[in-house]
């Protein structure tokens, strides 16, 4: 992903690399001249800083396979730690409602990867929250 050099992408590709090395934390998605810096991203697309939308066949550049604010992934990750008030869940179904069944059926299942993920960098503090959810699903 690359754009001229008059773009959003590359001024703020100047001014990154005064701090950071080679100007992105990920070398994944740098291509010459600069790498593209996103504005935002909705499922598989991806806007960038001048505004030209593109389907990300990165898969958020290789991190995610679900692509950008899945509502309910949005929402598990969140609920992970139990550092949010039932009042943050109550507002976020005003703005993006759920489906039915996801706090009982499909939160937990949500949050699988992230605590393996916890498991393989932090170490076994987060197994038995991966057996409990395994547990929860027949496992």
């Amino acid at each position: 992903m690359t754009s001229d050099s008059g773009s959003a992408s590359a001024a703020l590709y100047e001014r990154a690399r005064r701090v950071l090395p080679g100007g992105t934390t990920r070398v994944t998605t740098h291509s010459a001249p600069h790498p593209t810096y996103l504005e935002s991203g909705n499922g598989a697309h991806v806007t960038d800083l001048d505004g030209v939308e593109r389907l990300d066949f990165n898969g958020n550049f290789t991190t995610m396979i679900h692509g950008y604010a899945h509502p309910e992934i949005e929402l598990a990750f969140l609920t992970m730690f139990g550092t949010f008030s039932e009042t943050l869940f109550a507002r976020y179904g005003e703005i993006r409602p759920l489906r039915p069944g996801f706090f009982e059926e499909r939160l937990g299942l949500y949050n699988l990867y992230p605590l393996l993920v916890h498991v393989r960098l932090f170490g076994g503090s987060y197994a038995a929250s991966v057996e409990r959810t395994l547990k929860c699903f027949g496992c």
